[in-house]
């Protein structure tokens, strides 16, 4: 028999999933087919090659790996070891697109030497549908049928339908272009060549102050011909084109992300801990059961950061760290370039050398152990939604910011006049809006900060399934081949899955799974690449490869009992 496997989108985790179905078209008894099914170019993702040079990754390149390093079939250099770079190097996403290219085609070649076929569908899917008894068919776009024993669905960040608010920010949009030319909303940051349509003399308000919004300042600054000098000491200074727009971030939090310190941790060693470790965690949830997010699991971690810091020379008090993880108010006096300066000089002394940003890398290293914590209802369901509503933010905000250079470029562009940052929380909201322009507000005491012309959300949507925009997401649970997670207060985050990847459990013969994003919720912090020590991304693939092997196997035997017995 034939063991067919359709992998739905093709970046960075598809290409894992590739590495993964090595060891199983070595072992397998049979022909394996892999069919790849989608747009774009396979490998890339959403790295797209043809980006342009100031989009930025926010890891080194060292650190940088689509090779498994626990793969007996296959192996590779890391992104470092191909570009023949320093490892401590930031890379365009460009470049970062063009490796994951070669690192697919590479995991290909492999592929086919082993004996397996592998297909590419240049299309979309839009739906997937039974074929019989063991098998189902991944519809495209074309009309096309790909008949397939396993779907592996690794499409990455969807997008969703439009919300109540996207659909009042059009609306004034439409009502109000009259009178008012550059009004302009653009619900999502990854069109970024959309935003050329933006008029220079136009008030541009940027929703969110996370990763993506670097991706926004940089395409309406650097893209429009402006320039950054890099001077002693890390400052920058900014050379205006003449045709950027003004600039006003703000978000509903006022929290800005943290630049990551200078590398000075050596390559591949991370953070050995020693009091927040899988025997703890679990000793915790032999004695509590489900385990409460900040009575359990925050004490131990507080207390692994202090040890961290403590290897290297560094006292943090818990308050210290407390007061890192979720002052909500840093920088209430709304001083930014003073919080800015901050930033970049802790970020300049390095990651060893700094003690806050010595917790913030120790922290990216312990998100493993955290996953352990709390992932597959290992949080009581109050805790659960707390943590995804507050914990995880608080993490994300300490410990997954930009190159540290970043702090430097936005404190360039405010000394340019180009750039203002408000430091409180604020909002946009248009519903029952009667003016001409965005009104950005104050959340704590509703006065108005800002009006702008065009407003970019600059965030990137958590996948919620029943409103995603993808037909074939809709499919999936039309069809009843997979779920929604749903958090205590009715919200949805990504699909339920079991351990082993699975949309659909209880179907014994047909394995539907899905990889990455599409299951944050069962799982934490998926929005990750792989890395030369191992990671994440590596061992969710090969746990999907192995439930594929297994359950195919055991049909097998079963079909060969009853041919045996009739």
């Amino acid at each position: 028999m034939t063991l067919t496997v359709s992998i739905v989108g093709m970046g960075p985790r598809g290409v894992s999933m590739l590495a993964a179905l090595c060891e199983v078209v070595a072992t397998a008894r049979r022909r394996v087919i892999i069919n790849v099914i989608g747009e774009g170019e396979p490998g890339a993702g959403v790295h797209r090659t043809d980006q342009p040079d100031y989009f930025i990754t926010n890891t080194v390149a060292g650190d940088i790996s689509a090779f498994d390093p626990a793969s007996r079939y296959v192996d590779g250099p890391s992104l470092a070891e191909w570009l023949d770079i320093a490892p401590d190097r930031y890379v365009s996403r460009a470049v970062l697109g063009n490796y994951m290219c070669f690192a697919y085609r590479t995991i290909v070649e492999k592929l086919t030497a082993l004996g397996a076929v592998v297909s590419e569908y240049g299309a979309t899917a839009v739906s997937l549908v039974p074929a019989g008894e063991s098998a189902c068919a991944v519809v495209l776009k074309d009309g096309r049928r790909i008949c397939s024993s396993a779907v592996v669905v690794t499409t990455g960040h969807t997008g969703n339908l439009p919300s109540q608010e996207d659909c009042a920010r059009e609306a004034l949009v439409e009502r109000h272009q009259g009178t008012n030319g550059r009004l302009r909303y653009f619900s999502s940051p990854l069109d970024w060549s959309a935003l050329d349509d933006i008029a220079p003399d136009a008030a541009v308000g940027i929703e969110g102050l996370g990763l993506s919004s670097y991706d926004v300042v940089a395409q309406l600054t650097q893209g429009r011909g402006g320039q950054f000098d890099y001077l002693a000491y890390g400052d920058a200074r900014y050379v205006p084109s003449g045709k950027e727009p003004q600039l006003t971030l703000f978000s509903r939090s006022g929290r800005l992300l943290r630049a990551r310190g200078r590398r000075q941790k050596p390559l591949n060693q991370p953070h050995r801990p020693r009091y927040f470790t899988e025997h703890a965690i679990s000793a915790l949830r032999a004695q509590h059961g489900r385990l409460d997010f900040e009575h359990h699991v925050l004490p131990l971690l507080i207390r692994e950061l202090q040890y961290a810091a403590r290897r290297v020379g560094h006292f943090v008090s818990s308050a210290d760290i407390q007061q890192l993880l979720f002052w909500e108010n840093e920088h209430a006096s709304g001083d930014i370039e003073t919080f800015l300066q901050l930033d970049q000089d802790r970020a300049s002394r390095g990651d060893i050398d700094d003690p806050f940003k010595r917790i913030a890398d120790t922290l990216r290293d312990l998100r493993g152990l955290l996953r352990e914590a709390v992932e597959f209802d290992g949080l009581s369901d109050a805790s659960m939604q707390v943590f995804h509503d507050r914990f995880a933010p608080a993490i994300n905000y300490l410990s997954g910011g930009g190159p540290w250079f970043r702090a430097a470029e936005w404190r360039a562009l405010i000394d340019a006049g180009v750039l203002r940052v408000i430091a409180q929380p604020a909002e946009c909201r248009a519903t029952n809006s009667h003016a001409d322009s965005f009104a950005i507000t104050d959340r704590v005491h509703h006065h108005s900060i800002a009006q702008v012309d065009v407003l970019v959300r600059a965030m990137i949507n958590r996948i919620t399934p029943s409103t995603s925009n993808s037909p074939f997401l809709s499919a999936l649970l039309e069809g009843g081949w997979a779920t929604p997670y749903v958090m205590q207060d009715g919200r949805e985050l990504g699909f339920l899955i079991s351990r082993n990847g699975r949309l659909n459990p209880d179907q014994a013969r047909v394995g539907v799974y899905a990889l990455g994003p599409l299951t944050e919720g069962c799982h934490y912090f998926t929005n990750i690449l792989g890395d030369p020590s191992g990671a994440r991304l590596f061992d969710d693939a090969r746990r999907v490869a192995n439930d594929i092997h297994r359950t195919h196997q055991q049909g097998d035997s079963a079909i060969e009992q009853r041919e045996y017995v009739g």
